[in-house]
This record gives C-alpha cells, sequence and structure tokens, in this order.
C-alpha cells in the first residue's frame, strides 16, 4: 500500500532530526490490520 512510503519517510525525518513521531508511528498500526482484512497485503 502506498502508505508504507508515506508513513516511513516522515518515521526516517523524525529519527534523521530527532524529533519524535509518536503520532506517525501510530499510524502503520491502524491501518495494516485494515489492509490485511481488504486484501492489501
Amino acid at each position: 500500500m502506498g502508505i508504507d512510503a508515506v508513513v516511513a519517510s516522515v518515521q526516517e525525518l523524525g529519527h534523521l532530526t530527532a524529533i519524535p513521531t509518536p503520532t506517525i508511528d501510530t499510524v502503520p498500526a491502524l491501518v495494516k490490520p485494515r489492509g490485511r482484512t481488504a486484501g492489501c497485503y
């Protein structure tokens, strides 16, 4: 899914700049189970 690339890039930028990204870190935990249910993963 395209959300993986978007979320991963924001997470990486956060790590590179030492800025916490707790909300973005939660997104995959919410999206991936739904994607699996829909057959996208």
